[in-house]
């Protein structure tokens, strides 16, 4: 019997087992599925993107290049330098543009560059796109057509206006193949299944990688076999703007819209669509029948097979993005060289490195350091530093390395200019160079945009990171706050159930202190989260900044604290007076922190004005600002640690030293308040955090609010509403010892119903944060049953602006949970005595 037993078990565990390994296989292939599609789209949009910005990069510096032709070609006939100058446009922007064409105001060619003699004096006004620049003035695109030279391209007129008048255009022939090859080389490797067009707008494929579909409309012509059309319209009219599916001769197909923005206006769109077959046969992905097979054929190397597929998914991820990353710095770098080609100087040299060519550019940039530029050594006009670098760099060019690319600054006249200088080495039969080339475009502008734009970047990705945990914090400081409220409350009535026992008294009075403390931390998050404010009022910073620092100067004997405040100028912070001080006192004790034995802290203040680049680096407000700075001379920080200073919990604190909440709550209440903290550290040397929060006109301090006096209420009614309950019944306990009637209710719904029902109800208790209806909606509908309803808001969230909203909409308190018996039975004197 026994023996059967253990079978059983044994064939039951095996069935059981062969169960799950056929459920888990079949997760298994429908997850790796999922994820496979969703990888090669995201690469199919990332190559579709590259594309088109490429596409417009080359559109935008064709339009603005021939804009200045256009302004400087106001002539029908063309002298010798005028040709030679277009003919140098013409090669610095090969292979985008095979010719230049000149018309007259009626449409007539005049000239072209390069020169054909069959072309000029044919009238082309009757060309759609000729009609519209004689019309309008104004630079147009022409349709995509067969060139002469025996490929597809796009004319670009651009009007020349002589003393305000229409004198005709100067049009490029651009190649649209080659915009084309942007799209093209993207999809090198795709399945022949898959779709890539460039659309007009009307409709027309101007591209397709089936050469049998260029040329057709996609409504008209292709409408009855492929349904994309439908599509296409639904985009134009905006109602499209995320990837969708379709099924397309028995396949299923991921399609997407974009738009290329062209110049003036102008605009195509790009259709990209992958064959989910093609997917699969890319990523090698095994039918499902024979993995279902081999799962439950061979359940022993059902885990190796896992774990291989999951090594396999890896390494195919990691070829991925290694193949991403090159494309998008391959991009990058044509992207910055069709940016710069456009005025660059170049210079050429003999095998003894002597001047033998250089052009316009170069002769400006270089005159005022020489009589002379030709027939000197190059090195000869540059400083010992640059010598040294341009000298280094046509030294390491061979024949194995014939090109090399280099950022070179160069000083001007005491500025620092900077050039992506190309150098090329020419060789002849025996591997000697003959000839050295330099090229090398003015990116200074582009240098300067740079670093504001890094500056810029990592602002933003500092907010967004802040938002996204203070979101957090806010929430775990809302429920630790309800589950304060229970605890405090319960141990409230203990207390005062157990006032003659001295050790139970003793014990409650130990557990109300680590619920002060807890609320603290509580506090110290929502802080961080930059969730509201509880107390707003004027009040004069340097009064608040005094009083800190006397604290701070009569407890800590190893250190001297140096305080230098500014003329207060009539004007106030206005804000949470606690937070700020709270904000102040948490820079003050990092400060503390950072110096090991003694040392010395200096605050100062003063009232600031921002200039345009303060603010839009930091994204604040233009008006005056309060600035309050903490210089110590403690260890500095490091460079590495820098980006992580305001990350809640981080410290670099012995364990028990520090919460790692101390300077996120304070960038947290500072934000809260519209302004910016800011620090400047250097390791060894010391720190300086610097708030800056804006200020207000101030007549002067208020003479403050009389206080709360009148009749002691008793047995009075108050309805309590909150979805907790445990804050509900701990609420109504305190309340109940305190000589009031109380009404309970879970949600709003509820509420409305008692109130409805009772009108003797005098005080409502309402929690702000319910499920279905919140404290705002609830308040609102007691409010038109009783206009002059006593209500007191109550949050585990400080004061935000939806409460605020509601003390100013009839609502006579706030309640911050958790709160003690005499915070409540105060809070009920204050408001049932209004």
């Amino acid at each position: 019997m026994k023996g059967r037993v253990n079978y059983s078990i044994f064939l039951t565990v095996i069935t059981l087992s062969i169960v799950l390994l056929i459920y888990f296989s079949y997760y298994f292939i429908i997850e790796t599925r999922s994820r496979i599609v969703e990888r090669e789209l995201l690469f199919n949009d990332f190559a579709v993107k590259n594309s088109i910005q490429n596409i417009e990069s080359v559109i935008e510096m064709l339009s603005k290049h021939l804009q200045l032709e256009a302004e400087h070609h106001s002539q029908y006939s063309l002298d010798e330098d005028s040709r030679r100058k277009i003919e140098n446009s013409l090669m610095l922007h090969k292979p985008f543009i095979s010719s230049v064409t000149r018309t007259d105001r009626n449409g007539i060619i005049v000239f072209t560059v390069p020169d054909n003699q069959n072309s000029v004096g044919r009238d082309i006004s009757y060309q759609s796109h000729v009609k519209k620049i004689m019309t309008d003035h104004e630079p147009v695109f022409s349709d995509v057509f067969m060139a002469v030279q025996g490929y597809y391209g796009i004319g670009l007129h651009m009007p020349v206006m002589k003393n305000g008048d229409y004198d005709g255009s100067l049009a490029y022939l651009i190649s649209f193949d080659h915009l084309t090859d942007f799209l093209r080389e993207k999809f090198r490797s795709s399945g022949e299944k898959n779709i890539q067009w460039i659309l007009s707008n009307s409709g027309n494929i101007l591209y397709s990688n089936n050469k049998n579909e260029t040329g057709k409309n996609v409504s008209d012509d292709i409408r009855k076999i492929n349904p994309v059309s439908v599509f296409f319209e639904k985009f134009l009219a905006g109602e499209i703007k995320e990837r969708f599916s379709f099924d397309y001769n028995g396949e299923k197909y991921y399609g997407d819209f974009k738009k290329i923005r062209l110049t003036f206006g102008e605009s195509w769109n790009v259709f990209s669509a992958v064959s989910e077959s093609s997917i699969f046969r890319k990523n090698s992905y095994l039918p499902i029948k024979f993995l279902m097979l081999s799962l439950l054929t061979i359940c022993v190397l059902l885990l190796i097979l896992h774990r291989f597929r999951t090594m396999t998914i890896i390494i195919k991820e990691k070829e991925i993005n290694d193949y991403l990353q090159k494309n998008l710095e391959v991009s990058q770098k044509l992207y910055k060289t069709v940016l710069t080609d456009m005025t660059c100087m170049v210079c050429r040299l003999n095998g003894s490195k002597k001047i033998i060519f250089f052009n316009r550019p170069f002769y400006q940039k270089f005159r005022y350091r020489t009589n002379k530029l030709k027939n000197r050594d190059i090195v000869e006009i540059f400083s010992e530093e640059e010598a040294i670098v341009l000298n280094t760099k046509l030294d390491e060019l061979s024949q194995s390395n014939p090109v090399q690319g280099f950022e070179f600054l160069i000083k001007i006249n005491g500025s620092d200019v900077f050039y992506y200088l190309t150098v090329r080495a020419s060789f002849d039969e025996t591997g000697k160079i003959t000839e050295y080339q330099l090229i090398g475009p003015d990116i200074t502008e582009y240098k300067m945009s740079e670093r504001k734009d890094i500056i810029y970047r990592e602002k933003i990705k500092e907010s967004e990171k802040m938002a996204a945990l203070g979101n957090l914090a806010a929430g775990v400081a809302h429920d630790f706050n309800n589950i304060l409220m229970g605890i405090q409350g319960n141990i409230s009535m203990l207390k005062l159930k157990n006032e003659k026992n001295e050790e139970i008294t003793t014990r409650i009075s130990v557990v109300e202190e680590q619920i002060k403390n807890a609320s603290g931390l509580s506090r110290q998050l929502l802080g961080m989260a930059k969730a509201g404010k509880y107390e707003v009022t004027k009040f004069d910073p340097n009064e608040l900044v005094r009083s800190i620092y006397e604290l701070f100067s009569h407890t800590n004997k190893n250190i001297v604290f140096k305080l230098e405040l500014s003329s207060s100028e009539n004007l106030a912070v206005e804000g949470d007076k606690s937070q700020i001080s709270q904000a102040v006192t948490n820079i003050i004790l990092n400060a503390i922190q950072a110096i090991e034995d003694t040392g010395i802290i200096e605050i100062r203040t003063e009232f600031f004005d921002p200039d345009e680049e303060f603010i839009m680096t930091n994204s604040l407000k233009k008006q005056k600002y309060y600035k309050c700075s903490v210089k110590d001379n403690g260890t500095g920080i490091d460079e590495e640690l820098k980006m992580k200073i305001f990350d809640p919990f981080f410290t670099t604190r012995k364990k028990g030293k520090g919460s790692g909440l101390g300077l996120a709550s304070a960038y947290g209440i500072v934000r809260n308040h519209e302004g910016i903290l800011l620090f400047q550290s250097e390791k060894f040397i010391g720190s300086t955090f610097s708030i800056y929060l804006p200020v207000k006109e101030w007549e002067g301090k208020s003479s403050g609010e009389a206080s709360v006096s009148g009749r002691i209420p008793n047995n009075e009614t108050v309805l309590i509403v909150d979805d907790e309950k445990m804050v509900l019944n701990a609420t109504s306990d305190m309340l109940s010892y305190l000589g009031y009637k109380t009404l309970k209710a879970e949600n709003g719904k509820i509420a409305i119903d008692i109130f409805k029902n009772n009108p003797d109800i005098k005080c409502v208790i309402l929690d702000m944060i319910m499920p279905g209806m919140d404290g705002e909606k609830v308040f609102l509908e007691l409010k038109k049953l009783q206009p002059e309803i006593k209500a007191i808001i109550s949050s585990g969230y400080s004061m935000s602006s939806k409460v605020e909203a509601l003390l100013m909409n009839g609502a006579k308190g706030f309640l911050e949970k958790p709160f003690s018996m005499e915070e409540l039975s105060e809070k009920m004197k204050e408001v049932l005595t209004k």
